[in-house]
């Protein structure tokens, strides 16, 4: 299942922002990321969040666990 947010309804602070607002993802970026092409992903009630690192303000995308499972599984094999 994969939702789509079009908000940071979900508590979601700027990743430079000073303080974490209380309940907000702990967002972190992804560590094969490249400077232009960056993504971070926080740990969230429905899921995996994942959203743009440049855009923190901008949508996130909700994966299931299994999902971003499956995501990462075949972004590695790819790799290879």
């Amino acid at each position: 299942m994969v939702q789509r947010s079009g908000s940071p309804s979900h508590g979601a602070a700027p990743a430079d922002a000073p303080e974490r607002a209380a309940g907000a993802p702990r967002w972190r970026k992804a560590s094969a990321s490249r400077e232009a092409e960056c993504v971070e992903v926080a740990s969230g009630r429905a899921g995996v969040l994942v959203r743009d690192s440049k855009d923190a303000a901008g949508p996130v995308i909700v994966l299931t666990r299994a999902a971003f499972a499956g995501l990462v599984a075949d972004l590695r094999e790819g790799a290879g």
